[in-house]
């Protein structure tokens, strides 16, 4: 059977479309993008001024905070009344970037309860979605997670940062999200997916290869369907490089680790393994052709 660039793009499509159903599976509610100016209007904006990004926030509108002062100043900065939580891990997230920032700041959130009861999260890891304000960073995510097991509803979201002495921030659009599992909101907020779906993505398709692997050296040693074995180790070549060239693009657009690595090692091992089965599998074949045609002339 002609292996085809038809086939190939068919195959490419199909790596796709995998891991578009395994991210469906993920338990959470579609993130809400909170943007500066809507809450400005509603007048539960507190602090800073309303810009134009720069670097990896260029062509988004941040909120520039500065502390001017010879002090560490906290600063609210807005408030969400009604959040509308219904899962029991939610969180505030987006990217923010500063410049050679002199000692250590935070971002900070508190959940309101019925009731007056308040719960804070903060930001005060040394890396890291919940690393401190520190040094120079273009874009870097933050996160603010709350974990409530109890089930009650939050009535509002309070949010602020605690600057260092001499320095400014830019933060950009953030977003509120909620899901079943809290590892799945520390991810970025641009991550095409996230660690657990990248190990449960890196686990299907590199124990497809294994299996295919195993079937195709057990096929070709026993000299039999030598078309499918020829096709499958052909395939693999191809979806081993639409995987490693999305690797590549996934690092070029700065996506983390759990995103870029899985795409990387996949592509490598579909590409190697494709081409080293390719010649394998021809070689055996070959050396059964002889060995049919050395029995028949001894007949």
């Amino acid at each position: 059977m002609k292996i085809t660039k038809k086939s190939h793009f068919l195959a490419i499509f199909g790596v796709v479309f995998v891991l578009a159903g395994i991210l469906k599976a993920e338990g959470t509610q579609k993130p809400i993008r909170i943007e500066w100016e809507d809450l400005k209007s509603a007048n539960l904006l507190f602090s800073g001024e309303i810009v134009d990004g720069t670097g990896r926030l260029s062509g988004k509108k941040a909120l520039k905070v500065e502390n001017l002062t010879e002090e560490s100043v906290k600063m609210p900065i807005l408030r969400l009344d009604n959040p509308r939580i219904s899962l029991p891990h939610y969180v505030l997230r987006g990217f923010a970037s500063y410049s050679e920032v002199q000692g250590e700041g935070y971002f900070e959130m508190w959940s309101i309860f019925e009731g007056g009861k308040r719960f804070f999260s903060r930001t005060i890891e040394e890396k890291g979605p919940l690393g401190v304000i520190c040094g120079s960073a273009d874009g870097r995510f933050f996160a603010l997670p709350f974990s409530n097991s109890s089930g009650a509803v939050p009535l509002a979201l309070e949010v602020n940062v605690v600057l260092p002495p001499r320095s400014s921030l830019l933060i950009g659009p953030m977003t509120m999200a909620q899901a079943d599992t809290l590892p799945t909101l520390l991810e970025p907020v641009d991550a095409w997916w996230s660690g657990q779906v990248a190990g449960l993505a890196g686990g299907l398709l590199g124990g497809l290869l294994g299996c295919l692997g195993a079937l195709l050296g057990w096929l070709s040693g026993r000299g039999k369907a030598r078309t499918f074995c020829r096709m499958a180790s052909r395939w693999m070549i191809p979806v081993g490089v639409a995987l490693f060239a999305a690797g590549i693009f996934a690092v070029v657009r700065k996506q983390p680790y759990a995103v870029y690595y899985p795409l990387l090692l996949l592509g490598v091992l579909y590409t190697v393994l494709g081409f080293t089965t390719a010649q394998v599998i021809r070689r055996r074949f070959k050396n059964i052709e002889a060995r049919t045609l050395e029995a028949k002339d001894i007949l």
